[in-house]
C-alpha cells in the first residue's frame, strides 16, 4: 500500500495486505485485511478504543436536498442524527465542499470478524449487496462481469510499535491520493468485477 501523505513518527510500511472476493448474486462481497507488524493488535466492537470497526455514511451536502433518494429519511436527518462535517483532511479541502458523515449509520447486514495471532492480525468483512443499494447510485447489484467501480482501501496506524500515539496517524492506501486525505472519491482505485473463478487462468 502507498503512503497516504505526511505522517509523524511513521513506522515502516506494516505489510498490510487486502483481498476482496465477489461472492455472486446471492452472496456478499468479502474483504479480508491482514497485517504482519510485530506488536500489532486488533479489537472487535462498534466503537472500540482503537476504532477497529465502525461505520460512517458520507454524503455531499449538495446531494442531500429535495429530490435526492436520501432526503427526508430519518437516518439521514442532520437535525436529529449524530453527524460529522468534513470538507477535507490534513489541510486538503475538496473542491465540492462539505459533506455530512452520519456516525450512527449501520451497514445493513454487515458481518465481521477479527482474529489476532501475534505478530499479526486479520480482519474479515462480509458486505451483503443489498446493503450497498444506497451507495450504488443506480449501478447493478451485484455488479456484472466487467463492471468497474471506484473503491478505496486505506489503513491508518494510530500507534507506533512502542505504543506511542501518532499525530497524525500514519496512513497507507491502495493508490496515491496526493494528500493526507483518504476521502477523495475521484482518486479511488478502479476495481473491475469479474465472474472468472478464482485461480482460473487469465
Amino acid at each position: 500500500m502507498h503512503g497516504a501523505g505526511r505522517t509523524a513518527r511513521a513506522p515502516d510500511n506494516p505489510n498490510t495486505q487486502t483481498g476482496a472476493l465477489h461472492g455472486g448474486a446471492a452472496r456478499p462481497l468479502f474483504s479480508r485485511r491482514w497485517n504482519g507488524t510485530p506488536g500489532s493488535s486488533g479489537r472487535a466492537g462498534r466503537y472500540s478504543p482503537l476504532n477497529t470497526i465502525y461505520e460512517v455514511f458520507w454524503i455531499w451536502k449538495d446531494a442531500l436536498k429535495p429530490g435526492s433518494p436520501y432526503y427526508g429519511r430519518p437516518e439521514f436527518d442532520p437535525a436529529t442524527e449524530r453527524t460529522m462535517v468534513l470538507d477535507g483532511v490534513g489541510g486538503h479541502v475538496h473542491s465540492r465542499g462539505e459533506r455530512w458523515g452520519f456516525l450512527d449509520w449501520d451497514y445493513p447486514g454487515l458481518r465481521h470478524a477479527v482474529h489476532v495471532a501475534p505478530p499479526g492480525w486479520t480482519v474479515e468483512l462480509a458486505l451483503p449487496w443489498a446493503g450497498l443499494r444506497d451507495l450504488a447510485d443506480g449501478r447493478a447489484l451485484p455488479p456484472g462481469d466487467g463492471d468497474v467501480w471506484r473503491i478505496d482501501c486505506s489503513r491508518f496506524q494510530q500507534f507506533d510499535p512502542a505504543g506511542r500515539k501518532l499525530d497524525p496517524s500514519a496512513g497507507w492506501t491502495w493508490n496515491r491520493h496526493g494528500h493526507y486525505d483518504s476521502h477523495i472519491p475521484e482518486v479511488f482505485t478502479f476495481v473491475e468485477f469479474s465472474a472468472r473463478t478464482v485461480g482460473a487462468a487469465l
